[in-house]
């Protein structure tokens, strides 16, 4: 892994340990940074980020809540924190994605408004 990717790794998942540590609830602020912090740490993150703006993870994650009924939302926020947590392990990134393929493209779908303009 490269020293920069490593490096956001780490802020990623110290940020998602302290999220978690203070007040260890899973409500609305807690998930969206989830999703946020994981779609950080995607591979391709960072042409993301070129193609669409800095703040496209945000945007990500606010169109995801917007968009997706309830159900959707809270299996997409729990899938950013299984990804969070195998944040080095490909393997198990790939089989949280395969396992969750319709909230990620739908989530991907409603992204799209984020382009910039």
């Amino acid at each position: 892994m490269k020293p920069v990717r490593m490096m956001k790794v780490l802020i990623g998942a110290t940020m998602f340990v302290a999220l978690t540590a203070c007040g260890g609830r899973t409500g609305k602020t807690d998930d969206r940074a989830a999703i946020i912090e994981a779609c950080n740490t995607q591979q391709g993150a960072g042409w993301l980020r070129k193609e669409h703006g800095e703040n496209y993870c945000e945007c990500y994650a606010d169109t995801a809540k917007e968009k997706m009924d309830a159900d959707s939302y809270k299996t997409l926020a729990a899938a950013s924190r299984e990804e969070l947590q195998a944040v080095d392990d490909e393997a198990a990134r790939e089989a949280i994605a395969r396992r969750n393929t319709r909230v990620y493209s739908e989530a991907s779908h409603h992204a799209q408004s984020c382009k910039r303009t």
